[in-house]
């Protein structure tokens, strides 16, 4: 199962790029992949944070506002990758530092802190990169096979960035082969996840907000 989980929530980074030729932003492209799984295992949050696209902050920016506000109906009705996201939030952060962060913040606790945090690839690799205009694809292998997995990147500010959305419906699919679907099944199956990957008993009240 943390296998699973370490190929559905890869986490998030790039390098920082100028824009020249196709060659050239296919060299920076697999270079921002390099360096987003150095980052990963080196667990700097902080600097991941500065380098994710808006797309991916905007889904932590979501994220987190259901980890402040989301009731236990809202949030074990989310699908297992949101779940994901949220409970840990509400695990590792106090209240107090939870009302007080941004979606870059939260997005450096998840690499840092949270269960993405000091995972390498492990046989992943990119496959042939498509680059259109500002936008650009790249097939996931796992050692050496193909995967319905994609890495999406966007080139923001003249810079391209990884958007960790692209990935969200492999994952989502892989959870329900889990078994890790919604319903009270699903939801015992996050939960020992969530131990398993913390070392720590998931609180009682996790479902529900902080008062």
């Amino acid at each position: 199962m943390k296998r699973s989980v370490q190929l559905l929530l890869l986490p998030i980074l790039f390098v920082a790029c100028s824009d020249r030729g196709p060659e050239d932003d296919v060299a920076e492209i697999r270079a921002c992949y390099d360096n987003y799984f150095a980052a990963l295992i080196a667990g700097e949050g902080d600097k991941a944070a500065e380098l994710v696209d808006s797309n991916t902050i905007a889904h932590f920016d979501r994220m987190l506002g259901l980890a402040l506000t989301g009731d236990s109906m809202t949030v074990s009705g989310l699908d297992p990758m949101d779940k994901l996201t949220v409970l840990p939030m509400r695990m590792q952060i106090a209240p107090e530092a939870l009302k007080s962060m941004n979606a870059k913040q939260a997005v450096a606790h998840s690499v840092s802190d949270g269960l993405m945090a000091n995972e390498g690839p492990k046989g992943l690799e990119l496959g042939t990169v498509s680059v259109e205009g500002d936008k650009a694809k790249a097939p996931l292998k796992m050692h050496g096979f193909p995967t319905p997995a994609s890495f999406t990147f966007q080139r923001e500010n003249g810079a391209w960035k990884i958007d960790l959305t692209s990935l969200f419906d492999l994952s989502r699919m892989a959870f329900q082969q889990m078994g890790a679907g919604n319903g009270e099944e699903g939801n015992s199956i996050l939960l020992k996840l969530l131990e398993e990957n913390s070392g720590v008993a998931v609180p009682e009240g996790i479902w529900h907000p902080a008062p």
